[in-house]
């Protein structure tokens, strides 16, 4: 119990570490495109991302959770889940190219077709590293993880700042992205081949049971992962590319806590949860335990960000991009409610229970698609994101009941205050800096800094005065890594 602890804390240290580098290099690929791109761009990458995310759910045929959550897998099974991963990533890219001129007819965009066509090569490249990728998950091997994270992202980020520095336009983000993905998969091959050499062998029935968990489980991300872009999707189509670019930088603002800051700490709980899968009692401690340190910290990142948008966006971007201040300060709510329930994916693997997921989302496709569709006909992407916000709401209830209860027992009144008490101080140190322009004329660059530090200050004192209990055992927790 103990080296496992102190191997999910060393996890969490290189995780984080990789998942700072990565983030401010995103950052600043961010701030530096959008002054060298237009939100037509923008919205264009923001397209082809929407289908391409999506189709690498299908990359692997949801075998890389299996292989984590197995314990007793073998050398011959693995092999076998290797040439079939690499066998799908070559029939997803097919597939991608094949079905490209209905994405372009879908968003009338003619400028797309080039760009899906060269995007599609991601499926292939990376296929061949994703399994060591999982091994080095599996065994916890998150310090050369955050390495070869940190180096892909490097050359990523360098190269699409280059190519949109010599005029490139939107094809600067699309090399970036390739260069991203082979770097990373390099790396990755190089280690794996070395380590864990697939032999050349393959048999369909020792990896049936393997892919019977793989099909619920890329149902499920698929689903999942329409649910989460379908916003996006439609914007899209309805209101063109311009309005999807002014949505597509808010969101990738608002998006950075989920996709960043989450899975430094759900990465290292899956594998960990999946160790003591039968233990509801840990499970649910472990649980309630990341939710409130995920809320502790994006708590005041999000709601902070709601607080200084109309001063970030306007000083890191230009005023061109004013429209996606106020998209902004609606999605900060969205992104909060989703943060607190992306920790549920853990703990539904770690139980075996990737069905359950896959039916949650599709349940969840069937109420949201409709909704956010006439929402964002009428009232557009203010009215989309209001719709999100009300479904998020409607959603947390009922995914106690249905979810939570019936993977770790009953536990409502944890559940609730392990998100709550961190967004109520968030909330109260929001209000306070969003007042200081009315008392202060300041620079945009003054204002921005005393922003942040004070808001700082208060999120931290006010935390630890009202719950000095988990403050002290958060600073413990950051302390013993």
């Amino acid at each position: 119990m103990l080296d496992l602890r102190k191997r999910a804390a060393s996890g969490a240290k290189w995780s984080g570490a990789s998942t700072m580098i990565v983030t401010l290099l995103e950052l600043v690929q961010l701030v530096v495109l959008a002054r060298l791109l237009t939100p037509q761009d923008f919205g264009l990458m923001a397209m082809v991302m929407v289908f391409l995310v999506f189709a690498q759910s299908f990359a692997d045929m949801g075998v890389s959770a299996a292989i984590i959550h197995r314990q007793d897998i073998t050398r011959r099974q693995l092999s076998s889940l290797y040439w079939l991963t690499l066998l799908s990533g070559v029939i997803v890219a097919a597939l991608f190219v094949m079905v490209s001129p209905l994405i372009v007819l879908f968003y009338q965009e003619t400028s797309l077709q080039s760009l899906l066509l060269c995007i599609a090569l991601v499926f292939v490249i990376g296929s061949i590293g994703q399994q060591f990728e999982i091994l080095m998950q599996k065994h916890l091997m998150f310090k050369r993880l955050a390495f070869i994270d940190s180096s892909a992202s490097s050359f990523g980020v360098c190269s699409a700042i280059l190519f949109a520095w010599l005029g490139f336009g939107v094809w600067s983000l699309v090399w970036g992205r390739l260069i991203s993905v082979s770097v990373r998969s390099g790396i990755l091959s190089w280690y794996g081949f070395n380590h864990w050499q697939p032999q050349l062998y393959f048999s369909f029935k020792e990896i049936k049971e393997f892919i019977g968990f793989g099909m619920f489980q890329m149902g499920d991300r698929c689903v999942n992962y329409f649910n989460q872009r379908v916003d996006q999707l439609l914007i899209g189509s309805l209101l063109g590319a311009q309005a999807l670019g002014f949505y597509s930088l808010a969101f990738n603002l608002v998006i950075q806590p989920i996709s960043k800051i989450n899975p430094l700490f759900t990465r290292v709980a899956f594998p960990v949860f999946a160790k003591i899968n039968t233990d509801n009692e840990r499970l649910r401690h472990g649980f309630m335990t990341l939710r409130n340190l995920l809320s502790t910290i994006n708590a005041p990142l999000l709601l902070g960000l709601f607080a200084i948008a109309p001063t970030l966006i306007p000083f890191f971007f230009g005023e061109q991009w004013a429209p996606s201040i106020e998209l902004l300060q609606l999605l900060v709510l969205v992104a909060f409610f989703r943060s607190m329930g992306n920790p549920i994916g853990s703990l539904l693997l770690a139980k075996g229970r990737a069905d359950l997921g896959f039916k949650w989302n599709v349940a969840l496709f069937f109420i949201q698609l409709p909704v956010l569709y006439f929402a964002t006909k009428i009232y557009g992407v203010t009215g989309a994101i209001v719709a999100l916000l009300v479904l998020e709401l409607v959603y947390f209830p009922v995914e106690y009941q249905f979810l939570i209860k019936k993977l770790i027992g009953r536990c409502f009144s944890d559940y609730l205050s392990s998100a709550s008490r961190a967004f109520f101080i968030a909330l109260l140190m929001t209000m306070a800096v969003m007042a200081i322009p009315l008392f202060f004329e300041l620079s945009l660059l003054a204002l921005l800094i005393a922003q942040i530090v004070l808001g700082a200050l208060i999120y931290v004192t006010m935390y630890w005065l009202f719950f000095p209990v988990p403050m002290k055992k958060l600073i413990h927790l950051i302390v013993n890594k």
